[in-house]
């Protein structure tokens, strides 16, 4: 899957109502260099961002939408073929546009829960004095 990944930064520059690109680095405590870097790449982990931001409402931040995101070929082909099997398939364009978008949604959410799960989960070790460092 390919996430429109200059649309998640700048819907949550959007949240931390950070006029900037160098005030969005500043608020995540990174550098505006690679603040800049993430937009010109058009590229960064999205676990790194989960953990910068913790106790982030990921729903409240997309207004549980989410816009301009496109998966790749293959994921589309194998969904697509398990659709038509299971007579779920839309017919239209814009029908078919809306199940990319909700199957896209539901990725990203996945994604985020996943990172905020490994967080807890490294939380959770700390707590119990196991040494993440060596396990990494």
């Amino acid at each position: 899957m390919n996430l429109d990944k200059v649309l998640i930064l700048n819907k949550l520059k959007n949240h931390f109502n950070c006029g900037t690109n160098s005030a969005f680095a500043k608020h995540l405590g990174i550098a505006p260099t690679t603040m800049s870097s993430w937009y010109s790449r058009k590229t960064f982990d999205i676990d790194v961002l989960v953990n910068m931001c913790p106790g982030v409402d990921w729903n409240k931040v997309f207004d549980n939408t989410v816009e301009n995101i496109s998966s790749s070929n293959e994921l589309i082909y194998k969904d697509i073929v398990h659709s038509k099997r299971e007579g779920t398939y839309p017919e239209s364009n814009a029908e078919i546009m809306e199940y990319l978008k909700e199957k896209d949604e539901k990725i990203i959410k996945l994604s985020i829960r996943n990172g905020e799960l490994e967080q807890e989960n490294k939380q959770l070790r700390k707590q119990k004095g196991y040494d993440i460092a060596a396990e990494s």
